[in-house]
């Protein structure tokens, strides 16, 4: 039997879901902003619901997996959004989507899980966001998920040497690839930098075969200018840009995507008050948006954007 139970925030209603006596039968529990759910509640779950294919626990106050956990052989979902959930332990040998990652009310800290052992989880479809602090945490088997669409992943300011390692095994997903998602954190508090003098610079990055059918691009904290193998991705149709704090050059390399379609320049993602949008660029930009207050000046030259229709 197929059943879909969304449990909500009353404590009671928590309560009687673990003594449901059609528990068992539950495939998809949605636990979404359940304040009030506890990891005594999380052990009864999962030792009694073991058909569970998706389970989300996005904004509960769950700090860890049990290791009742591994009692669902056939989860492909688990969303632990928003949750203090740091460390997972536990190999899903079906699993096709972990959304994970906590970021604070004001967005300047972020925090997320450990890459997890993906070695047997090769049906992957989605992993995002999670933290890579050494070539011990499943990058080597990363390239192995020919299932990949979607990857997000955040990095120690520090480790350039692990960045260089992730690209090249992004390369070996460029026949699967659609979404990517790379941001930078200071290690010592977790939260993002504000000198823009330090840390990675992508424009040294380099790639043979970069994923030519990436579709979504979303960098944040990576400092010093766009790589070079951007101009090959020409099915890119949307970019999101945080304190990425680039010049004109890196404006030019984005104008020149001959398939961008949505381009969001957020908090510190440039460094001057004045931009201009040159002719015969952004030939298929349809939706330009801003975010703050560092920008004095954008003009547009006769020619630029001509499909633009917001800004």
């Amino acid at each position: 039997q197929n059943e879909f139970l969304h449990a909500c925030r009353d404590r009671s209603l928590v309560e009687s879901l673990a003594t449901h006596p059609g528990l068992h039968l539950i495939n998809v529990l949605d636990l979404e902003g359940c304040s009030g759910f506890q990891a005594k509640d999380l052990k009864v779950i999962c030792t009694r619901a073991r058909h569970l294919t998706y389970l989300s626990l996005r904004d509960t106050g769950i700090y860890h997996l049990p290791k009742q956990i591994q009692e669902l052989h056939n989860l492909q979902t688990l969303d632990i959004r928003q949750t203090n959930v740091r460390v997972l332990n536990v190999v899903f040998p079906r699993l096709k989507y972990l959304l994970a990652g906590k970021e604070a009310p004001s967005g300047e800290s972020f925090s997320t899980v450990k890459m997890p052992d993906i070695s047997f989880m090769t049906d992957m479809e989605v992993l995002y966001h999670v933290e890579i602090s050494s070539q011990d945490d499943g990058l080597i088997d990363l390239g192995r998920l020919r299932r990949l669409r979607k990857l997000g992943v955040v990095f120690n300011r520090g480790r350039v040497d692990l960045m260089k390692f992730l690209l090249s095994q992004i390369q070996m997903l460029e026949s699967c690839l659609r979404s990517l998602s790379i941001r930078i954190i200071e290690g010592a508090t977790g939260s993002e930098a504000e000198n823009s003098g330090s840390g990675y610079s992508l424009i040294d990055s380099h790639m043979l075969s970069p994923p030519r059918l990436l579709q979504t691009l979303n960098i944040r904290g990576a400092r010093g200018g766009l790589p070079r193998w951007m101009t090959e991705l020409h099915q890119l149709a949307k970019i999101t840009l945080r304190e990425t704090y680039l010049t004109e050059d890196a404006l030019r390399m984005l104008g020149s995507l001959r398939g961008l379609q949505c381009l969001r320049f957020l908090r510190k993602a440039l460094t001057e008050g004045t931009i201009i949008f040159r002719d015969s660029e952004f030939k298929k930009l349809v939706d330009l948006s801003f975010e703050g207050s560092y920008l004095s000046t954008v003009i547009f030259d006769n020619g630029t954007a001509p499909k633009l229709e917001r800004v």
